[in-house]
């Protein structure tokens, strides 16, 4: 797995592969919702 680290862009991106190998899932991708499979619980991106 390669990391590219880019000091200009404020926001984080990450791959779809890497979503599922960290078991993220992406609810409301504008909002910025996301939960852990294994929980019930929504995340806000900051």
């Amino acid at each position: 797995m390669n990391t590219v680290v880019n000091p200009y862009i404020d926001e984080v991106l990450i791959s779809d592969y890497l979503a599922e190998e960290l078991g993220i899932q992406i609810i409301y991708p504008r909002r910025g919702i996301w939960k852990f499979t294994n929980e019930d619980k929504f995340r806000e991106s900051e």
